[in-house]
This record gives structure tokens, C-alpha cells and sequence, in this order.
């Protein structure tokens, strides 16, 4: 209090954070991050209760709902809702752990296919803003996967089951251990074309069709 006063004869302001609180914040703030394990930050403090509890929440359909969910699309739907960036007919298998954390650092394209029982992680320790765990199209990660760091996996690559992945992987290869090395790289990516890969997952006649059709083509070539 004696330091407050001071201030105000001196004719100064106390100080205060980016939306005008001071830079602790609200008692009842800290009670509620210290009530969840977890820390708080002057960062904490300007973004307010609202944004802590949507932490909360965005936390629990993450790690408790999405995970336990057996429809794929409506694990689809709620990944996008907390934020993740999910491309167009995509798995992603049940058990999963996406990191909640920064969820716009993790992004997911087209045809990608997770496992059941992986882990994304991209924050802690040596990490910056712009690190992002990147799966490009078409690509496969197996079961019980872990994908650390600042990591891209190429375009229709695949990861084999129980592997730890700390590096970028290039397209069109098979990668697989603890780390995971590249074993094995594919001309033709999964012994077919992308227009079949396309339309084999198209749930008309017309898709399944396209399908045999890029399969014939392929043998005649």
C-alpha cells in the first residue's frame, strides 16, 4: 500500500499490464491456475479468466473427450474447433495426443493417416514460435508414434509403428526407430497412384471406379 500511495503523490500511475490489470493479476486468476497445476505468467495476467478458462476446457476436450471418441468424424470435427489445422480425409486414431498447448503449431494436410495411440509435442524447452510439426499429404504415421520438435514429414511418407520422430522426413520414404532413420524410399509411393489414393476413399460408385481406373492405368504403364 505504501508503495501505491507514494506513487500517486508523486503524481504516477501504478503499473499496470496490456488490458489495463496490474501486472500480477487478479487474485482469484492465480487461485484458479494454482487450483489446475498450473504456472502462471504476467501473460496470464493480460489475457484474463476468459482465456484461462478456455485453457481449461480446450485442455479437457483434448486430452479427456477427443482421445475416447470412436467416430473419426467427429474427432475431426472437434481437433478443428480447439484449433488444429486438419486437412481433407484425414485418420486420426483414437488415443491420440495432438499438442493443445499451441495448437495452431501443428498442421495436418490432406489424406494423412495417425494411428492409434500417438503423441505430438511442440513446446517446452528449445522451442520457438515458429516451430510446427508439419504432415504433408498423403502421409502415414503407425501406431504408438511420437513426433517432438519442429518436425516435417514429407508427402506420402511413412513412419513406422513405435518410432520417435526428431527430424524432418523426406517424401516418399519409409522411416522407422528410436530416433527414426530413413530405410527405404519409394519411387511410387504405397504402389499407387495419388488419383487412386483420391478415389479409392470416395464413397460412390463413381469414386471406386476412378479407382480401378488409376490402377489400370498404372499397369498398362
Amino acid at each position: 500500500m505504501s508503495n501505491v500511495r507514494s506513487s500517486e503523490s508523486d503524481g504516477q500511475s501504478a503499473p499496470t499490464g496490456a488490458n489495463g490489470r496490474p501486472p500480477g493479476g487478479s487474485r482469484l486468476g492465480r487461485s484458479i491456475y494454482r487450483l489446475f497445476g498450473i504456472p502462471y505468467t504476467p501473460a496470464h495476467a493480460d489475457r484474463g479468466i476468459a482465456f484461462l478458462i478456455w485453457k481449461i476446457v480446450r485442455k479437457f476436450v483434448n486430452v479427456v473427450l477427443i482421445p475416447n471418441i470412436p467416430f473419426l468424424p467427429l474427432r475431426i470435427f472437434l481437433y478443428r474447433c480447439i484449433g488444429f489445422t486438419i486437412g481433407k480425409g484425414c485418420e486420426i486414431g483414437m488415443k491420440t495426443y495432438m499438442d493443445d498447448v499451441h495448437p495452431e503449431r501443428t498442421i495436418v494436410e490432406d489424406l494423412v493417416t495417425v494411428s492409434y495411440n500417438c503423441t505430438f509435442a511442440v513446446h517446452g524447452p528449445g522451442t520457438s514460435d515458429t516451430d510446427r510439426i508439419v504432415l504433408r499429404r498423403g502421409c502415414y504415421v503407425g501406431v504408438a508414434c511420437t513426433i517432438v520438435g519442429n518436425v516435417k514429414i514429407g508427402e506420402c511418407a511413412t513412419i513406422g509403428a513405435g518410432s520417435l520422430v526428431i527430424h524432418d522426413i523426406p517424401a516418399y520414404c519409409t522411416a522407422v526407430g528410436v530416433p527414426a532413420k530413413v530405410i527405404k524410399t519409394d519411387t511410387v509411393p504405397f504402389e499407387w497412384s495419388r488419383a487412386a489414393v483420391e478415389a479409392a476413399r470416395a464413397p460412390t460408385r463413381e469414386g471406386r471406379r476412378g479407382a480401378e481406373g488409376a490402377e489400370g492405368d498404372k499397369r498398362v504403364v
